[in-house]
């Protein structure tokens, strides 16, 4: 699997502002300090996921810079390796400490300060990122920086459902963390309801091999962990119209947790939880019958892609299924002679999910037939996936 890597130049980006309380001091220069701007995110359309970074958002930033020393016989001291500073990654990540972003840090018992494991809590308000008690770049221009983002922010008690896990050397913490995330779901079953905008459009990102430009200010960009499933009902039908009074996704058994390695591939928890996700709810979904004159195009068929993301863990079970090892879908509906009629099927289509995705369950009424369709949702497509794939169609009679 790729290891995903970011650097963005930092150029026409907002700026942060800031000023200095004490009158006859001179004014801060922002170029001196480390600053982020605006953090892009990929592309999608609904509120769940993210398109844009939403304003008030908080992210967390771990920084590194400088690894540790090591003494003659090769054991690691407790300081940082000041010469360490211009290597880049691939020399130093290994036994790099999370050495940025120390102010306020105390160890106890300890005069040497150099790691701070949960980095620093970024707020993006009114086009601007700030943060309390701002870094100053070093004072080498060859200064190499990585920095890793995560979203929401690990640090904040709130967000308990993530967690980092740091290898260990010499008892210290050194290298990226494992970020471990849990949905906000446990127990229950397929038929306990549970809310689709619970669960966090959890997300992260990495910046390696950073030197401080013109503008001092770091660009964060972000990729989504989890997979999202879209449903939308198409009509090619020309006599009559399609009333769709529920969708559902339901399992006794959906995967709970996933871990991004250090190494950015994941994996899978063992976790389960039950629950039903329903994409129709409150009311029905008509979608009209196309215009007779039409009726043999498939392209002139009418759409309503439904307003909700279901976010999930991406797991495939051995049986092929999606999110949990007895997922289902169920799909309740009027159209012609059937009148509230339910079907349900395997949530499993003969495609592999994966994180940062977005597939789209696609009703597709033809004829007096329903058939069910799986794809890469090429309009809403979160990063690099199986762009146009599509599994055979399953149909109901």
């Amino acid at each position: 699997m790729k290891k995903y890597l970011f650097f963005l130049p930092v150029a026409a980006v907002l700026s942060v502002s800031c000023s200095n309380d004490e009158p006859g001091m001179p004014p801060v220069d922002l170029d001196d300090y480390i600053t982020f701007g605006a953090p892009a995110v990929s592309s999608a359309v609904t509120r769940a996921p993210l398109d844009a970074f939403p304003d008030g958002g908080k992210f967390q930033v771990i920084g590194y810079l400088k690894s540790y020393m090591f003494s003659e016989g090769q054991l690691m001291q407790n300081e940082l390796d000041e010469s360490s500073a211009t290597d880049n990654w691939a020399v130093k990540g290994a036994v790099a400490p999370p050495s940025v972003f120390l102010s306020g840090v105390q160890i106890p018992g300890s005069e040497a300060v150099v790691a701070n494991p949960n980095g620093v809590t970024v707020t993006y308000s009114n086009g601007s990122c700030t943060y309390d008690n701002l870094e100053r770049w070093d004072d080498d221009p060859n200064a190499l920086y990585s920095f890793y983002y995560i979203y929401p922010d690990a640090s904040v008690p709130a967000n308990s459902r993530f967690r980092l896990v740091y290898d260990q050397m010499a008892s210290k913490a050194v290298g990226l963390p494992n970020l471990v995330y849990t949905m906000p779901f446990s127990g229950g079953d397929a038929s306990t309801s549970r809310a689709m905008d619970d669960v966090d459009d959890a997300m992260y990102g990495f910046s390696e091999d950073v030197r401080r430009g013109n503008s001092g200010m770091v660009v964060p960009q972000f990729r989504h962990l989890l997979a999202g499933l879209n449903v939308q009902i198409n009509n090619y039908s020309a006599l009559n119209d399609v009333v769709v009074t529920s969708v559902r996704v339901y399992s006794n058994n959906f995967r709970r947790d996933i871990t991004l390695n250090n190494d950015f591939t994941t994996t899978m928890g063992s976790e389960t939880f039950g629950g039903s996700f329903q994409f129709v709810g409150g009311g029905t979904v008509t979608v009209p019958k196309v215009d007779a004159a039409t009726s043999g195009e498939m392209a002139s068929g009418n759409s309503h892609k439904l307003g909700n993301t279901m976010l999930m863990v991406p797991y495939n079970s051995p049986t092929g299924r999606y999110f949990g090892d007895d997922a289902m879908v169920e799909i309740t509906y009027t159209f012609g002679g059937s009148v509230n009629r339910s079907q349900s099927h395997e949530l499993a289509f003969g495609l592999m999910i994966e994180s940062g995705v977005i597939y789209t369950l696609q009703l597709n009424f033809v004829g007096s037939d329903l058939v069910l369709d799986f794809i890469v949702d090429n309009n809403q497509q979160w990063e690099d996936g199986n762009e146009g794939d599509s599994n055979e169609n399953i149909t109901f009679e």
